[in-house]
């Protein structure tokens, strides 16, 4: 939990950092979303990656740890580690993209570069959401094993909840997009909620 939440403040600086770039004064603006900041902050960038990728395989090992008891019990190993390994994988990939699809997108991106964009952005921006459900679903199944303690069972429903919504919206590159929309509120509003629930049911 405690690289979980360095990585929540290292977050907020660096969306900080990130939106004290931009101009305090919009005018009208045709075009995309994106980020305008043109590689500065590359240190605290790479620290922020780091960050990441350390409290994601952090919660994926504690997952483990909490899961092996239902690996003979409800399903086999290989079903476990494919189950497992797979929200890994995926996060891992999302920090080399370019190796693995630079390739095959690239015809694709000259026929139809809109749909393309939509794609990969999906794609990248679903691995943590996807890794929370699966962070989620060891609290979740915890509370089964534990269902004749009515409080912690209560306790183990509202922190999976917590951990699928903070890995959920922990995005920053959707809160330092401009101009419009502002998906920081959103997000902002969600990781509040979301640590809210963790310390409900952890404490």
């Amino acid at each position: 939990m405690s690289l979980i939440a360095f990585h929540l403040i290292l977050t907020a600086l660096f969306i900080g950092a990130k939106l004290s770039d931009n101009q305090y004064l919009v005018a009208e603006y045709v075009g995309g979303s994106g980020d305008t900041s043109g590689g500065r902050h590359l240190l605290l960038g790479n620290i922020y990656r780091i960050s990441s990728f350390l409290s994601f395989f952090s919660i994926w090992m504690t997952t483990a740890i909490l899961m092996s008891y239902y690996r003979e019990k409800l399903i086999g190993s290989v079903k476990y580690w494919i189950i497992l390994v797979l929200p890994l994988v995926y996060f891992l990939i999302t920090y080399f993209y370019q190796f693995f699809l630079s390739n095959i997108l690239v015809s694709y991106f000259q026929n139809d570069p809109v749909t393309v964009s939509i794609m990969v952005s999906a794609f990248l921006s679903l691995s943590k959401p996807i890794g929370g459900l699966i962070f989620a679903a060891a609290f979740w199944n915890m509370s089964k094993v534990v269902g004749y303690e009515r409080k912690m069972k209560l306790s183990m429903v509202i922190a999976g909840w917590g951990i699928f919504f903070i890995f959920s919206a922990n995005q920053a590159a959707t809160q330092i997009v401009v101009p419009y929309p502002p998906f920081g509120i959103t997000t902002i509003t969600v990781l509040n909620m979301a640590s809210f629930l963790i310390v409900l049911g952890i404490f």
